[in-house]
């Protein structure tokens, strides 16, 4: 990620850029509740980022406010929208005008994403933390799909080789990601490894 295409701002700022592209715009007015999904949540400075650019070739993908807006394409290795280390630990918001394209995508609690072209997950798709709400308007294909509360859907298509509930054995997701077999499995072990996978 280029710092210098990032901007942090307020929250009309951050919704007067959103609603400057229809096809999120239009379905974030017409189904989600908006005071919610995008929050005051005090006066930290992190809490409302703007970034302008295509990102390729990144390792790890990072969210850099509470709630964040990319306008552009993705490709990353791990695409992790928890906010602990901002200090936020369920909620927010995260949006992508363009396709993604990753091997790991990692939710979070509470939090609302929505992405206007195509998801495109090679490995493991992990999204489905409690209260959080998430949408492709185009299509989603992944290799894994671990799902537990609020699964990741697609308003076009989607492609979903296997799926997963938290608790399950899912003992070829383990061995893809190389856990071990003994437990049963869940979100914050899957979220974990991913980014031990990343770090290698």
């Amino acid at each position: 990620m280029n710092k210098n295409n990032l901007k942090l701002v307020n929250r009309d700022e951050f919704l007067t850029e959103l609603s400057k592209h229809s096809e999120l715009w239009d379905y974030f007015k017409d189904n989600i509740d908006q005071e919610k999904a995008v929050s005051n949540e005090g006066d930290m400075d992190n809490e409302f980022a703007i970034y302008r650019g295509d990102i390729t070739d990144n390792i790890s993908l990072n969210m850099e406010a509470f709630n964040m807006l990319f306008i552009g394409n993705i490709e990353s290795t791990l695409i992790d929208s928890d906010t602990d280390d901002l200090g936020w630990d369920e909620g927010g918001s995260l949006f992508i005008t363009g396709n993604v394209e990753c091997d790991y995508f990692n939710g979070h609690y509470g939090k609302t994403t929505i992405i206007g072209g195509d998801l495109t997950v090679k490995k493991v798709l992990n999204c489905g933390f409690q209260d959080s709400t998430s949408f492709v308007l185009g299509n989603l294909q992944a290799k894994f799909n671990y799902i537990g509360d609020t699964p990741f859907t697609s308003l076009i298509k989607t492609n979903i080789e296997n799926e997963f509930y938290y608790g399950d054995d899912a003992t070829e997701l383990r061995k893809s990601i190389g856990l071990s077999l003994d437990n049963k499995i869940d979100e914050i072990e899957l979220q974990e490894r991913f980014r031990e996978l990343v770090r290698k």
